[in-house]
């Protein structure tokens, strides 16, 4: 796991052909306008959005054990919307699951490498735990999952095939999925 600035996780992103737009800080990460988006409402209870996470971040995996997961960006957009306690409390949990390497201010983007899915998946709750704006790209770039503070979680995918995968775990964890236009 290694933490980026704004700069390192554009480079990366771009690299590997996602569209990154800056609105001063705040990124906006997506495919082409050809891509399709899902969008899922966040499950209520904390263990199905962590299962719900999961499914998503092996979306292109051969299976769903831990070795498959090809590794990734987790990028914080939105991070103080709400108390200031309990953004805190959040910020905290980051650094502590970063190894105290650097806060969410300077560095608000980590790469994940590949095996290292319970780090990713630790990291990728938190948006979802505290109500924040993320996005999660695999390495391969053929998705981008964008976590709400408004409680919906939207994968917009590459290709017709990527939808497709994201469609059957979707439907074999029951959460209800809707395509956007």
């Amino acid at each position: 796991m290694r933490v980026m600035d704004t700069s390192e996780a554009r480079r990366w992103c771009e690299n590997r052909g996602i569209i990154v737009r800056m609105d001063g800080d705040v990124p906006t990460i997506s495919h082409s306008a050809k891509s399709r988006r899902v969008s899922v409402d966040a499950p209520p209870a904390v263990a199905r959005s962590a299962a719900l996470l999961r499914a998503l971040m092996l979306v292109g995996a051969d299976n769903d054990v831990e070795t498959s997961f090809e590794g990734g960006l987790l990028w914080f957009r939105e991070w103080t919307i709400w108390s200031p306690a309990l953004d805190r409390l959040g910020m905290y949990i980051v650094d502590a699951l970063r190894g105290n390497r650097g806060q969410l201010d300077a560095y608000p983007a980590q790469e994940f490498g590949a095996g290292e899915l319970l780090q990713a998946h630790a990291a990728v709750l938190q948006p979802v735990l505290f109500q924040w704006d993320a996005y999660f790209v695999p390495s391969s770039a053929a998705y981008v999952i964008f976590i709400s503070h408004e409680s919906a979680i939207e994968v917009d995918a590459s290709d017709e095939d990527t939808v497709d995968d994201v469609l059957v775990r979707l439907k074999g964890g029951s959460w209800t999925a809707r395509m956007d236009d």
